[in-house]
């Protein structure tokens, strides 16, 4: 549980500062967002690659991906003809 929300490298390298230096940061909507540490030149790390989680999926969830996979419930076989709706049609207005 602590490793599926615990910081990951990435994260931590964004949050991290230099003293002294300016942050690179971009534009996103209407907020700024800044970068950290991230793609900062001589910063004695190498470049900070993400990792794939090794969380393994509930039952459940391993079944629902199985099944999208192969198509999943398509209602493909549920046809109806062109003259069905869902709207009541009632003799008084």
């Amino acid at each position: 549980m602590k490793e599926r929300y615990g910081l990951t490298d990435v994260r931590k390298a964004a949050n991290r500062m230099n003293f002294n230096q300016a942050e690179e940061e971009y534009i996103d909507g209407d907020e700024v967002v800044g970068l950290g540490l991230l793609g900062k030149e001589g910063s004695g790390r190498l470049r900070i690659v993400a990792t794939q989680s090794k969380l393994k999926l509930s039952a459940k969830n391993a079944k629902k991906a199985r099944q999208s996979s192969y198509g999943g419930a398509s209602t493909s076989g549920m046809q109806t003809s062109g003259l069905t709706t869902s709207l009541a049609f009632t003799p008084v207005q």
